[in-house]
């Protein structure tokens, strides 16, 4: 029989047992008549042919069925094993699953961000997105964005060596039907090609012509998602022709979705447009063709594949810069850039958003808790050997060959983590969702966070941390030694020791790197929530009222009811003050030529920009004007030709004069002079983090300058009254202007978005800091339980010549905390090396802050101090009689 007879043998004899039962049993049996034929005796032929039973192992020996009946004994053995122990199995399957269940999530969060190209897109490794680089930014930091003007897409299409590969896009959200209430859409405002450069396939209908996307006055047509079509328009069987109305524009459906597309953004889209219905004035061309407005994304497909990105970059670069200089002049952005990315929209190639940031740190801080993890799981397992040192030795004196008892011991490991696996997988469908929805709360995901992907790391992450579990203590429990089997476990109890020691020494390290980050992240949490603003944010609220597109009243009456709104609630309970404002604080900026003396606002160094305000404005929001005055309400008829500033803009216009009575023209050199009268101190102009004060000023709410009415109120109250206050607000501004939409909101709301990631990078380290405690502080007491153990016999022997339980007890702590000490001091150095990872997400504190650093370790040498207390009372216990009665 050849070697592939064999092989086919063997194969079906694994895959039919009972079959080749069978036939073995004929076999035989048909051995058993022919013998007895032979011998003409049934009991001669019988013994003649011999012991049935071993000529059928020996035929099974030939087969692969004997390996499938060891494997499963072997899962029996370790199955019975493990019920004898379901405390210790428990806790190890625990911390397997907590750090296998937080490494799945901090993957699933990894692959939508950064390794899964949108789905439904042909050759995605063909595509690549263009970014700028812009080195005029609010804080002094260059920042990348993804946004580009219309005119950068013309310019990067005509440099390009197939223009049609080269499509834009922009998104948007609208609200769905004629009202204020409905559902917000999320929206793709696109290039007719942007549907055939994406290599993207619809279900049914069609996509946009070039006659459809005439710029300026394109056809109002639609292609909708498939989840837009269930949610929306389940009860159209046939969706094609039908229309659907967004914000009072009516659109024609002519085209449906392939279900796994849903946009290129981390934000999925449901209706694509042609960029030609882009709003424009009537009879003018579309406003963002000649001007830079930064709301479009560009996106190519390479034609020839490995085309090198840095000759693109530099002649789109060059083309950039030319761009600027001609249509910005003075203030043109000489030093942005053009550069090239995936089509990933998180893979940004410079700075990260705070929140995309602390997602990327997050799956070092998982891989961490699984170091520490498997320390301790080792370590747990390494004592569950020790138990069973008679078990094991007796096995290996039986004769049980030392691979054979790896082999069950790693079997009984990864049977653990198998189940620490399953509630890992648990833990990864739920937390990932909720790590999602925790880090970047505004996203509305379209695939589900745990996909085959993260089941397939989940899987590999299971098996390998049950493997490391299992095979470092099998090794160290079936270690030979140069005597009997009996004595093989004992001999290796120094081996042990210094396992465990470096085990716990590890365990501290990693625990010192994860609380040094979640202390230094509490810390700039602090620095960033008691950064001075200006305003009192903790008592404002502001107020403003939407109308539907082409209802809203005159301005005004709108202004005129905004009075009687203020009127209403002036001096009612809990309310300290009102004022009006053009927008809310740090929501939005105006911006105005103006003039001082020789120089023009294209000449400043940072744009001054303006907010219209009543006199009432500085006191109800806390600005302290430091010179001069504020506008003055005399019997209701408010100053105006008048402006005040701030102290970054005096400071920058008139650093070596006083700005009082200084003269500011806006439009034009030839409109009159607005002297200034007051000095207020600097408030954020739009984010909690600035680089440093921003030049601001205030014009009078009616001052000839203005456009339209102040349409936000602002409302000042006590910190514990918010709630009371928004509710009086919303109903003065519903019984003034019932046609509209009162929209209410708090300043600290209104900031949360810039808090969350300071306030859930702190929540999210913190708790993995504790957790590593936690799993520290078991080690530990379990290292030092173990020490314990070892050392009975020396312990009763010292008690009994005379040793007090004082010293017992100081021996073994002290022993303990030696070991945490080397941690302590390898963990620190570790942090200190790997600072720079987590700088871009620290305030005010630097990775190295010695006082984070020593606050740390004493908070680790107190748990280990607590953690080796109770083994060594235990050590100090021993009854020296007793324990040299049983040695």
């Amino acid at each position: 029989m050849s070697w592939l007879d064999g092989l086919s043998h063997r194969i079906r004899t694994l895959l039919a047992p009972n079959r080749h039962a069978r036939e073995l049993a004929e076999e035989v049996q048909f051995h058993l008549e022919m013998d007895a034929m032979h011998d003409g005796d049934t009991n001669q032929g019988r013994r003649r042919f011999g012991n049935r039973a071993y000529h059928r192992e020996e035929v099974r020996e030939s087969t692969w069925l004997r390996f499938v009946d060891r494997v499963t004994q072997d899962f029996s053995s370790a199955w019975r094993s493990l019920r004898r122990t379901p405390g210790i199995v428990a806790v190890v399957a625990t911390t397997l699953a907590l750090g296998i269940g937080i490494n799945a999530m901090a993957f699933s969060l990894l692959d939508t961000l950064y390794l899964s190209p949108p789905g439904g897109v042909s050759h995605p490794e063909n595509l690549r997105r263009y970014w700028v680089e812009h080195t005029r930014t609010h804080d002094g930091v260059p920042f990348h964005s993804r946004n580009l003007g219309y005119p950068i897409y013309r310019i990067v299409a005509e440099l390009a060596d197939r223009p049609e590969n080269v499509t834009v896009y922009m998104a948007s959200e609208r609200q769905l039907g004629r009202g204020l209430d409905g559902p917000t859409v999320q929206m793709v405002w696109a290039q007719e090609n942007y549907f055939d450069v994406l290599g993207i396939r619809l279900t049914m209908g069609r996509t946009f012509t070039a006659a459809e996307n005439q710029l300026g006055s394109g056809a109002p047509v639609a292609i909708v998602s498939e989840a837009f079509r269930q949610r929306h328009l389940a009860d159209r069987p046939a969706p094609l022709g039908t229309t659907i109305d967004l914000e009072q524009e009516q659109y024609t459906i002519i085209g449906v979705m392939a279900p796994d597309f849903t946009g290129l953004d981390l934000q999925p889209a449901e209706v694509w447009i042609p960029i030609g219905n882009l709003p424009v004035q009537r009879g003018s061309d579309p406003w963002w063709l000649t001007r830079y407005a930064g709301y479009f994304q560009v996106v190519e497909r390479i034609s020839t594949p490995g085309t090198p990105a840095a000759a693109v970059e530099a002649r789109a670069t060059d083309a950039l810069r030319r761009y600027n200089r001609e249509t910005r002049g003075a203030t043109a952005d000489t030093l942005s850039r053009i550069q090239l990315g995936p089509i990933q929209a998180a893979q940004t190639p410079g700075k990260l958003d705070t929140s995309v940031l602390i997602s990327t740190r997050l799956t070092g801080v998982a891989a961490l808790i699984l170091l520490i993890a498997l320390a301790n799981v080792v370590n747990l397992l390494l004592g569950r050997a020790v138990a069973r040192r008679r078990e094991l030795s007796t096995r290996l004196a039986l004769g049980l060959s030392r691979p054979r008892l790896v082999w069950i011991l790693t079997l009984e490991a990864v049977m653990i983590a198998s189940i620490g696996g399953a509630a890992a997988t648990l833990a990864g469908w739920a937390g990932g969702t909720m790590l999602r929805t925790l880090l970047l709360p505004e996203i509305h995901w379209a695939r589900s966070a745990f996909d085959w992907r993260v089941g397939v790391v989940t899987l590999g992450l299971t098996l390998g941390a049950g493997l490391v579990a299992g095979l470092i203590p099998a090794l160290q429990a079936s270690r030979p030694g140069p005597t009997s089997a009996m004595e093989r476990l004992s001999t290796g109890d120094r081996h042990r020791s210094r396992l465990q020691n470096g085990l716990v020494i590890a365990q501290v390290a990693l625990a010192t790197v994860l609380l040094t980050g979640a202390a230094l992240t509490l810390r700039s949490l602090h620095n960033v929530t008691s950064l001075d603003l200006g305003y009192d944010v903790e008592a404002l609220v502001f107020g403003s009222v939407s109308f539907i597109k082409g209802q809203a009243p005159p301005n005004p009456v709108v202004d005129t009811r905004l009075e009687s709104a203020v009127t209403r609630l002036t001096n009612r309970p809990g309310i300290l003050g009102v004022a009006r404002s053009s927008m809310a604080p740090m929501s939005g900026i105006g911006i105005l030529s103006l003039f001082t003396g020789a120089d023009s606002m294209g000449s400043f160094p940072v744009s001054p920009v303006h907010l219209r305000v009543s006199p009432s404005f500085f006191d109800v929001t806390g600005l302290a004007i430091q010179q001069g005055r504020g506008f003055i309400d005399d019997a209701g008829a408010e100053t105006t030709g008048e402006v005040v500033v701030n102290a970054a803009m005096a400071r920058m216009i008139w650093p070596n004069a006083n700005p009082l009575g200084q003269c500011i023209q806006f439009v034009s050199r030839d409109r009159p002079c607005y002297p200034v009268v007051g000095v207020v101190e600097s408030g954020r102009m739009t984010y909690v983090i600035e680089g440093e004060d921003k030049p601001q000023y205030y014009l009078s709410i009616r001052d000839p300058l203005a456009e339209g009415p102040a349409r936000t109120i602002v409302v000042r109250t006590y910190p514990d009254k918010i709630a009371a206050a928004e509710a009086e607000l919303r109903t003065a501004l519903s019984a003034e202007l019932p046609g509209g939409v009162p929209e209410v909101s708090s300043m600290t709301e209104d900031l949360g978005p810039q808090y969350r990631p300071w306030r859930l990078g702190a929540a999210l380290l913190s708790g993995v800091g504790l957790l590593a405690v936690i799993v520290v502080l078991l080690g530990i007491y379990s290292t030092v339980s173990y020490g314990v153990a070892r050392r009975t016999r020396e312990f009763g022997i010292r008690m009994a010549l005379g040793a007090q339980r004082q010293a017992v007890t100081r021996q073994v702590v002290t022993s303990g905390l030696r070991v945490v000490m080397v941690g302590l001091i390898i963990g620190t150095a570790i942090t200190l090396a790997a600072g720079r990872l987590i700088r871009a997400i620290l305030y005010g504190v630097e990775p190295d802050d010695p006082t984070t650093l020593v606050v740390v370790s004493a908070g680790l040498l107190i748990v280990a101090g607590l953690a080796a207390l109770k083994p060594a009372r235990t050590a100090s216990r021993i009854e020296p009689a007793i324990t040299l009665r049983t040695d």
